[in-house]
């Protein structure tokens, strides 16, 4: 179970993450193309100071983590984690700005490395010493099992955008 939980953890994780700075670079792109679009899309400049951004997001839920563990279970961390993860990634279809994109981004980034935190810590907690090196090896060979079908997913063009028109006029952008 563990396996398959850090599998699809690090599917979305590594893909969204090889994604940040080209999403960053396409709303640059897209205000460049639209200036008088009511939305505002960062600079090209700033495509990797946000992109370190989301890496510095990480920091204070780490911190928070192994001080208040012991007040709850890692299960539940774990739970609250990935289900707010979903909330985040679901809310990437609805954003409107450069701001409401980073701001996301750090969740996610903040929120998944607390996950795959977490995995870790229960791999050490649940199996007895003879067999925790078997189990972080193997779930390691699943976590880059999923980053590398991650990046396959990525490769294949499954989130290329395209800019559009609608009958209305209204322009549209697809990622």
């Amino acid at each position: 179970m563990l396996c398959i939980t850090i599998l699809y953890t690090m599917v979305s994780y590594y893909t969204l993450m090889l994604w940040f700075p080209e999403l960053f670079q396409r709303f640059a792109k897209y205000e460049i193309m639209y200036p008088e679009e009511s939305a505002s899309y960062p600079r090209h400049d700033n495509v990797f100071f946000h992109t370190l951004l989301s890496g510095l997001a990480c920091v204070p839920l780490s911190i928070i983590l192994p001080l208040t563990v012991k007040y709850t279970e890692y299960k539940i961390y774990l739970i609250i984690c990935t289900f707010l993860c979903t909330i985040v990634t679901i809310s990437f279809f609805f954003i409107r700005s450069s701001t409401q994109n980073l701001i996301l981004s750090c969740i996610f980034e903040a929120l998944t490395s607390i996950c795959m935190s977490i995995i870790f810590c229960m791999i050490v907690d649940l199996f007895p010493t003879n067999l925790r090196m078997m189990a972080a090896a193997l779930a390691t060979f699943c976590a880059r099992l999923g980053s590398f079908a991650g990046n396959i997913w990525l490769l294949n063009g499954q989130l290329l955008s395209t800019i559009d028109t609608d009958s209305s006029g209204t322009t549209l952008l697809y990622v």
